[in-house]
């Protein structure tokens, strides 16, 4: 499946990869898988209750960022149920 750029800084910083309805892969701007994520981690991470740290030791927290450079949740949504 392809993935869904979630954060983008003139390039996507983070990616989503759905490997099944409840098993997330976070991919980071060196094409490095950061995280492993269950569908309710995800969702605490959107929420802003978690960090994910890339392969350059950045943490990034998904309500930190601005609204600019973050997808849309339905976006999200989208990409997830299909």
């Amino acid at each position: 499946m392809k993935t869904l750029g979630l954060i983008n800084f003139e390039g996507e910083v983070l990616k989503l990869k759905k490997i099944t309805p409840n098993k997330l892969l976070i991919i980071d701007q060196h094409e490095n898988v950061v995280s492993e994520l269950t569908l309710e981690e995800f969702c605490e991470w959107i929420e802003g209750k978690s960090s994910i740290t890339d392969s350059d030791n950045i943490d990034w927290f998904y309500t930190y960022q601005p609204e600019t450079a973050k997808v849309s949740l339905f976006k999200i949504f989208t990409y997830l149920m299909r």
